[in-house]
């Protein structure tokens, strides 16, 4: 066995790397209850039995396997007792934290395997070494976890990677004992082996985190389809409302056109007005875009903000009325969302533009913001505390630009965040949906 230090210890390289891989990995899963009289005595009791494990002659193959394995079974334990976490999470993390270690374990000993640990400057060199690829190892392994876990959700899709990636494990552990008992006349076979196990982990890790990113990206759709079926039916209600309020308006003008003569002069014409001003709002070409129109600019209106729109809604023809409406009703959203942070009363403005450029129907939104945005794939960070009901909003932008063939990018320049869409127009002039 490998030790970090060069000489036998409570803290052995296999017993504290599988510790903290495992904490690592573990630390942004939500806690059981009472987390610290849980885990402090609970990793006293780990390395106090891992002391004693590692008494045992491990010269048979055999004794080494069961002692490793009952060492990984110990770890597995104390975090299942300390974190939430069902069975499949469990075996995920576990497969994952073997993996790491034993990854770090194969390339010491290939980078270290000229070294006499009996010399003094060399074993500094182990050591250093060592420290260093653990260090890599594991920083790099935690970044690739922890960003694709949200909010302490550890969703897993496939069960059947986490099985394939253990099997995998299992044979690669199974060839580095074996390598173990080769005599030091076969150097060049166990080098090949280390090499071998080393390809392995790397693979087993990224097969692991690849499964976690497809459940993420396979949840983020699931969402964003929940979303659309709200939005559409959110549309035909808001569609029908806006319809039934056209109808009155037009019976208002036929009986203010009757009352003429019977009532004063002024008071008319204040109601003429406004149903003159209701009824100039929005006239697109476009009956979805008028209905996202009317309804922001009530809510504009409401809260101060000034709606500047000139557009062309005619060029939209070839899209589905629920998708302008999810897309310019997100955009503007946002966008409502930014200016009402803004104290500053000649800044709550919002300007939308849409109109064909050459080939291409540009869609144009800018606005006032306040205080910093964080960037994640392009795409800026929600800003509400639950990033699992909130930031999808952009995300189905996107998608909807990129269903129609468009792209979509936003940038921000001082106090002016600006959204450009660019789609291109079929040779009628329309835009047309293509197979994602």
């Amino acid at each position: 066995m490998c030790y970090l230090f060069g000489f036998e210890s409570v803290v052995d390289e296999f017993v504290l790397g599988l510790y903290v891989a495992e904490l690592l990995l573990c630390s942004v899963l939500p806690r059981r209850s009472r987390f610290w009289i849980r885990i402090v005595p609970g990793s006293a009791v780990y390395f106090v039995l891992c002391y004693f494990l590692l008494q045992v002659n491990m010269s048979h193959a055999f004794l080494s396997i069961a002692v490793f394995g009952l060492i990984f079974l110990l770890v597995l334990l104390l975090f299942f007792f300390c974190f939430r976490q069902n069975l499949w999470n469990l075996l995920f993390i576990g497969t994952a934290v073997y993996a790491m270690q034993h990854l770090c374990f194969q390339l010491i000993d290939v980078l270290t395997f000229w070294t006499d640990r009996t010399v003094l400057w060399q074993a500094v060199v182990v050591v250093v070494l060592s420290v260093l690829v653990y260090l890599i190892t594991y920083t790099y392994s935690y970044k690739m976890f922890t960003g694709k876990v949200r909010s302490d959700q550890l969703q897993l899709e496939n069960k059947r990677v986490i099985v394939s990636a253990g099997i995998v494990l299992l044979v690669t552990l199974g060839l580095s004992v074996g390598t173990g008992l080769l005599g030091e006349d076969e150097l060049i076979a166990m080098q090949l082996c280390r090499l071998y196990a080393i390809v392995c982990c790397v693979l087993i890790l990224l097969l692991q985190f690849g499964n976690l990113s497809e459940s993420g990206l396979r949840r983020d759709y699931d969402t964003i389809r929940r979303i659309r079926r709200e939005e559409s039916r959110q549309y035909e209600f808001s569609r029908k409302t806006i319809e039934a309020l056209n109808v009155k308006y037009h019976d208002m003008r036929h009986q203010l056109a009757a009352l003429k003569g019977a009532v004063q002069g002024e008071y008319v014409q204040t109601i003429e007005k406004m149903i003159s001003d209701y009824d100039s709002l929005y006239r697109t070409g476009n009956k979805a875009l008028d209905v996202v129109l009317t309804e922001k600019s009530l809510l504009c209106e409401q809260s101060g903000i000034r709606l500047t729109c000139f557009a062309d809604g005619k060029i939209l023809g070839g899209m589905k009325e629920e998708d302008i409406y999810f897309l310019f009703g997100n955009a503007l959203d946002n966008a409502i969302e930014g200016v009402e942070k803004t104290r500053q009363p000649d800044k709550k403005v919002i300007e939308l533009i849409v109109r064909r450029a050459g080939d291409m129907c540009s869609v144009h939104v800018e606005n006032y913001f306040s205080g910093d945005l964080e960037y994640a794939e392009g795409l800026p960070i929600t800003t509400h505390g639950d990033k699992n009901v909130h930031g999808f909003g952009m995300k189905s932008m996107r998608m909807n630009a990129e269903k129609y063939g468009g792209t979509m990018h936003v940038y921000t320049e001082e106090d002016v965040f600006y959204l450009d869409i660019l789609f291109p127009l079929s040779q009628e002039g329309k835009l047309s949906e293509r197979e994602l």
